[in-house]
């Protein structure tokens, strides 16, 4: 992955290291305390994040049932207010089911994937213009 990052970088002229992202390719479990606290940390060290992406989902909510909104708000509430909490969007990367049965949105793996975008869509909407960084850190 990340030498795939310095390529696209290298493509536009600019190095991956000059950005200001933070990446981990290990895909934090939400239900994990301490992986939380380590995402907790990050954010207070870094008061700038605007995004926190999380990809992909059925790893990081390891445990939950993905048709349970139940069960997928047990352990996607503690991310959303943490990040609410640091003033930044949330991004869950879904993936399409393996069957190929459906469209659209039918294809989408798990419980409610439209309901959970479209708040953090609307946050990275209001800070596109302002002058903090992006940064990725789960």
């Amino acid at each position: 992955m990340l030498r795939r990052l310095r390529a696209i970088c290298e493509s536009k002229g600019v190095r991956w290291e000059d950005l200001p992202i933070e990446t981990c390719f290990r895909v934090p479990h939400l239900s994990d305390a301490d992986h939380m606290g380590i995402i907790k940390a990050k954010l207070a060290a870094n008061p700038d994040v605007v995004l926190v992406l999380v990809d992909p989902l059925y790893l990081a909510a390891k445990g939950a049932r993905g048709a349970s909104l139940y069960d997928m708000a047990t352990v996607l509430e503690p991310l959303q207010l943490l990040c609410q909490n640091a003033d930044c969007a949330l991004v869950l990367v879904h993936h399409w089911n393996q069957t190929g049965k459906g469209t659209g949105a039918e294809r989408m793996s798990g419980a409610g994937p439209f309901e959970w975008a479209a708040r953090p869509a609307r946050r990275m909407a209001h800070h596109s213009g302002g002058s903090r960084t992006a940064r990725h850190v789960t």
